[in-house]
């Protein structure tokens, strides 16, 4: 097991040291957006890397800190993310968590290295495809409303001529 500071993640990711791992580990803090944000992008970086070089890894995320509550919305917003990238959710631990520690939590992703393996491309186009029926959506919205008013303006136009003539 090693452990790479989010620092020295462009140093350290090279073919020799991905080619030695089966699972990759991104532990954040769920209190802090930055931190979540942050694992995000690394996620990104170790898993295009991967794909590019042909290896099978298992990511999983594991957040620290889970029992604060002031920051509810980024474990929300954490699980949301993983689902649409068709990930394993995070694995929320805390120091009152019993029987279940960040290395239990390892130890069951490398027992299950089948689990949430899908392709970075996949990922990818399934997270484009959420984003695109999102903004098409918003954008079918607007043109009805620009039609409506389009036909309410020619309406009035309408009736005002009319007006007009007599």
């Amino acid at each position: 097991m090693t452990e790479i500071p989010p620092d020295e993640v462009s140093t350290q990711l090279m073919n020799q040291f991905l080619e030695k791992c089966d699972v990759a580990i991104f532990v954040y803090d769920s209190s802090d957006e930055f931190s979540w944000m942050q694992v995000l992008d690394i996620y990104w970086k170790v898993s295009r890397l991967a794909e590019n070089n042909g290896f099978n890894l298992q990511y999983l995320f594991v957040a620290a800190k889970s029992d604060l509550e002031q920051k509810k919305f980024i474990q929300e917003d954490s699980s949301r993310v993983c689902n649409h990238m068709n990930l394993r959710p995070p694995m929320f631990v805390n120091h009152k968590l019993r029987g279940r520690t960040v290395f239990q939590i390892i130890l069951l992703a490398a027992q299950r290295p089948d689990r949430n393996i899908l392709s970075r491309k996949a990922k990818w186009i399934n997270f484009v495809l959420y984003s695109f029926s999102a903004v098409g959506v918003t954008m079918l919205g607007g043109l009805a409303a620009i039609h409506l008013r389009k036909n309410k303006n020619m309406k009035e136009r309408r009736q005002n001529q009319k007006l007009s003539h007599t």
